[in-house]
């Protein structure tokens, strides 16, 4: 494939796998003023989020396997469609149940251009170049967490709610474009009579992968506890420390920040120190930052820079993960598994954190022992399950 090709296809694949961050953060800072207009309680609203992420995750089955038989393009093409019919029905909710609805739609949809933007970059880059690639990806996929709560939250000052919504629709409507136009079918090998039972093998395969489910466990503990942490930080800033929805996403900055220096190193350690060293290392780190939370909950209360210091920590050690453990796990697969490897991915992540952010919003962030408690029993799990599913494995050259 020619570079200008890969370019595109690069390219193509990160302004994709933006959608469902800007999705899922950019309508965080109106929750308050959702509360008020739907005449509904914290709790049936958390379940906007919760939702979202269901329908994120679970779609992805289904995206992978339509991905095998007609190709990527078009399968993206499908989900942007249906994520068009979400935020058009959440633009148009006049209460809580059909918004709800709407955005379990739209995460639906979007589910798409999650396991699509992998299965992009696994069709095209070798091992190394994925890491390279999936650490660029994970960048500026991470700066969404920071800025679409800035973006959403001037969007609600000035404009309202709905214009939010508005801005989605446009930005999928734009990627729509972008895909017809300029990005070429990846798959090696589409077949057009995948069936159900091809598919139910291939999901089997994946999901019996020893090693591709300790990989996988990785990424979900790291990321899908970041995702869960920044679901709860409108209720932390905004409700606890009473700061203003659109100034509270400036803090989100940091941690950003911190996560894109994690996924910048991220292929200088795998290179120099192998991919499992690395992987090791960003855990250690979030169980490091899991105790520091644990100390300040002990020494000090709940404020602004206890709650983002130790996050930084986590969040740097999220960024080491990601890129290492996903192009281990798409490694291990081979790219045969390209659509099903990448849906579980997807699916796993996002199912992760709909799990895990219905834990942590049903906590009391009020007090800084219930986050630490959960960062750190998060990143126990991880380095227990890598060891009994990667490190105790004989190990190969470069792992």
């Amino acid at each position: 494939m020619q570079k200008s090709s890969l370019r595109t296809i690069f390219w193509g694949s990160n302004i994709l796998a933006l959608l469902s961050w800007i999705s899922v953060n950019i309508y965080l800072p109106s929750l308050p003023t959702l509360e008020k207009y739907f005449h509904t309680n914290p709790t049936d609203l958390k379940w906007s989020i919760t939702l979202f992420l269901l329908g994120f995750s679970l779609s992805q089955f289904f995206w992978g396997s339509l991905s095998e038989r007609y190709g990527r393009v078009k399968s993206v093409l499908g989900g942007l469609f249906v994520a068009e019919i979400g935020t058009l029905m959440a633009l148009f909710s006049m209460n809580i149940a059909f918004f709800n609805t709407a955005r379990f739609v739209e995460g639906a949809g979007i589910g798409a251009a999650s396991v699509l933007a992998r299965a992009l970059l696994s069709d095209s880059f070798d091992k190394l170049e994925l890491v390279k690639a999936f650490s660029y990806i994970s960048t500026t996929a991470n700066i969404m967490p920071a800025l679409a709560p800035i973006i959403g939250g001037y969007l609600l000052l000035f404009l309202g709610w709905r214009s939010i919504f508005v801005f989605l629709f446009l930005y999928t409507t734009t990627l729509v474009i972008f895909f017809m136009k300029a990005i070429k079918e990846t798959h090696p090998a589409i077949n057009p009579n995948y069936e159900v039972k091809q598919a139910v093998t291939h999901y089997w395969a994946v999901f019996t992968h020893r090693q591709y489910i300790g990989y996988l466990l990785t990424y979900v503990v790291l990321s899908g506890g970041m995702m869960a942490f920044y679901a709860a930080t409108p209720f932390i800033f905004i409700l606890k420390l009473h700061l203003s929805a659109h100034v509270y996403g400036y803090l989100s900055i940091l941690t950003v920040l911190s996560y894109i220096v994690g996924a910048t190193f991220s292929p200088k350690l795998s290179a120099r120190f192998g991919f499992n060293k690395a992987l090791v290392t960003g855990m250690s780190l979030g169980l490091l930052a899991g105790l520091v939370l644990i100390a300040c909950s002990i020494v000090f209360s709940l404020s602004i820079w206890t709650v983002t210091l130790p996050m930084m920590l986590y969040t740097l050690a999220a960024g080491i993960v990601s890129p290492n453990a996903n192009a281990c796990s798409m490694s291990v697969m081979g790219k045969s598994a390209g659509g099903p490897a990448n849906a579980v991915i997807g699916a796993a992540l996002y199912a992760g954190s709909a799990v895990l952010t219905a834990i942590l919003t049903s906590l009391d962030l009020g007090h800084l022992i219930s986050l630490a408690s959960f960062i750190t029993c998060l990143c126990l799990v991880g380095l227990i399950g890598f060891w009994l599913l990667i490190l105790r494995l004989p190990q190969t050259k470069g792992t």
